[in-house]
C-alpha cells in the first residue's frame, strides 16, 4: 500500500532458481511441501505473502535488512529454503545446499506511474524515448 507520494511496484514471479546448480522450476515447484522462507530485506512480510500467494506452507524466517543469514544458519534449517535473490547473492554455488533456491521475479510499475513517468524524462531531455 503506497502512502502520499510514493509509488507501487508490482512483483510477479518469474522462476525458482538452485543456488547449487542455477537450474530453474516454475515458482509453484515446491508449493506440495513445507519450505523455509528467508528474508533479509526492509519488508520480509510482502516476500512472504508472495509464496503463500503460490500455495506455499511456510516457515517465516525474516532477517534484519541487509544481515542475511550465514550458509551455518541455513544448514541447520530442515527441508527446502526459499529466499529473495537479493540475498541469494551472498551464497555462492559451492556453499549453498541443493534444497537451496531464490524466487526469481518480474517487477514493474503501474501504466500510468510508467507515462508519467515517461513524460517527466522526455520533458528533461527534450527527446522521445
Amino acid at each position: 500500500r503506497a502512502h502520499a507520494g510514493e509509488v507501487v511496484l508490482w512483483l510477479k514471479p518469474a522462476c525458482l532458481v538452485n543456488l547449487q546448480s542455477g537450474r530453474q522450476q516454475p515458482p509453484e515447484f515446491l508449493a506440495d511441501k513445507p519450505v523455509h522462507a528467508v528474508a533479509a530485506i526492509g519488508h520480509p512480510e510482502s516476500f512472504f505473502r508472495l509464496l503463500e500467494s503460490l500455495h506455499y506452507s511456510i516457515h517465516r524466517h525474516p532477517w534484519p535488512d541487509h544481515r542475511p543469514p550465514s550458509a551455518t544458519e541455513l544448514k541447520s534449517l530442515d527441508g527446502p529454503v526459499i529466499m529473495t535473490a537479493k540475498d541469494a547473492v551472498h551464497f555462492p554455488a559451492a556453499e549453498a545446499a541443493p534444497d537451496w533456491w531464490y524466487l526469481d521475479v518480474e517487477a514493474g510499475l503501474d501504466t500510468v506511474v510508467q507515462e508519467k513517468l515517461l513524460d517527466q524524462i522526455r520533458s528533461h531531455s527534450g527527446k522521445t524515448p
